[in-house]
C-alpha cells in the first residue's frame, strides 16, 4: 500500500480495531457516484478476507419505481429485500442466499449463495441507509468533486448514462446524502 492510500489505511485501521472486540462486522460505504466505493471494497478485501455485497443490486424492479417511491430520500433502493435477503441474515451469523438485480436488463441474475465472512462491505450509495444504519459498526461516506464525478461516470458509463446519472440518479443521491446528513453520521469520511 502506498502513501496515496491514506483512506484504505484509516479504514482498515478502524475494522482491525473493531474485529478486536466484535465476532463479526458490517462496514457500510456510502458516497456520491464515482468516489471510488466499489474499488475501495475491493481492496480492502484484498487484505482482509470480506464479503462484499454490492447496493446496485438492490435497486428497485420497474413495478417498484412509483413516483412518491422514488420522491422517498433514498427510496430507490429496495431495502426491504436487503434487510431481509441479507442484511438480517449477516447479523444473525447465518448462510443466505440471494437474486442480484440488473437495472440494466431490468431482471433477476442467477440466486449467489452466501457464507459471510467475520467482515462483511456493504458498498454502494444507500448503504447507511437509516433502515441499515444500526445493523453496521463502521460507517464510511466517500465525497468527489463534480468534475472528476462526471468524468469517472462517464468512462464507466458512456455519454447516454452519464446523462441520466446528471439528470436522474445524482439529484436522488443528494437528496438521500442531505435529507438524512449521510456524510456527517458516518465515523469516517473522505475525499476522493
Amino acid at each position: 500500500m502506498n502513501k496515496n492510500n491514506e483512506p484504505l489505511k484509516l479504514i482498515l485501521e478502524k475494522i482491525n480495531e473493531l474485529i478486536k472486540t466484535k465476532t463479526r462486522i458490517i462496514v457500510a460505504i456510502d458516497g456520491m457516484s464515482g468516489s471510488g466505493k466499489t474499488t475501495i471494497a475491493e481492496m480492502i478485501s484484498k487484505y482482509l478476507t470480506a464479503t462484499v455485497i454490492h447496493m446496485d443490486d438492490f435497486f428497485l424492479r420497474s413495478q417498484q419505481r412509483t413516483k412518491e417511491r422514488l420522491q422517498t430520500p433514498g427510496g430507490n433502493i429496495d431495502v426491504e429485500r436487503l434487510l431481509d435477503e441479507v442484511v438480517i441474515p449477516i447479523f444473525n451469523g447465518e448462510q443466505f442466499t440471494y437474486k442480484p438485480f440488473d437495472c440494466h436488463t431490468m431482471t433477476f441474475k442467477e440466486e449467489k449463495l452466501i457464507t459471510p465472512a467475520n467482515i462483511v462491505i456493504l458498498e454502494g450509495s444507500y448503504s447507511c441507509h437509516p433502515k441499515l444504519y444500526s445493523y453496521c459498526d463502521l460507517h464510511v461516506f466517500l465525497h468527489i468533486d463534480r468534475i472528476t464525478q462526471i468524468k469517472r461516470i462517464l468512462l464507466r458509463n458512456g455519454y447516454d448514462k452519464t446523462t441520466e446519472f446528471i439528470n436522474k440518479w445524482i439529484p436522488l443521491e443528494n437528496q438521500y446524502f442531505r435529507h438524512f446528513n449521510i456524510s456527517e453520521k458516518c465515523e469516517l469520511s473522505f475525499h476522493m
